[in-house]
């Protein structure tokens, strides 16, 4: 694996912040949004790399852009804040656990992404 592995690696977990919950009635989700920031912020930042260096954005909701590293990174960006203020907004009030559940494996799946990103750097 290249050098950039670790550098993922670190960046996401310590993404993770030491924070007391006011009601441990309901959770907050402010751990779990910045979990998911910083593994998508990862994601972002070696795919920038990777189609930077000639890569290919295989998500076709990024089509549109796909052969240009920054408006492929700010498409997906936007995308990524909707999402996870939907998320947020809908799921998160009536079930907070449930929220930082999903919040936790979307940041899984993102980290997934910027570790395979990372392996693509030349």
């Amino acid at each position: 694996m290249s050098r950039i592995g670790p550098l993922v690696a670190l960046i996401v977990f310590l993404s993770v912040p030491v924070c007391a919950q006011d009601d441990p009635r309901r959770p907050s989700l402010a751990g779990p949004l910045t979990v998911f920031a910083g593994a998508a912020a990862a994601d972002w930042a070696t795919t920038y790399y990777v189609l930077h260096q000639g890569g290919h954005e295989q998500n076709p909701l990024l089509s549109p852009a796909h052969s240009q590293p920054l408006p492929t990174v700010a498409l997906g960006v936007a995308i990524d804040v909707v999402g996870a203020w939907v998320w947020v907004h809908y799921v998160g009030r009536s079930h907070p656990r449930l929220a930082a559940m999903g919040l936790y494996v979307m940041a899984g799946f993102r980290a997934g992404l910027a570790v395979h990103n990372a392996g693509e750097v030349r």
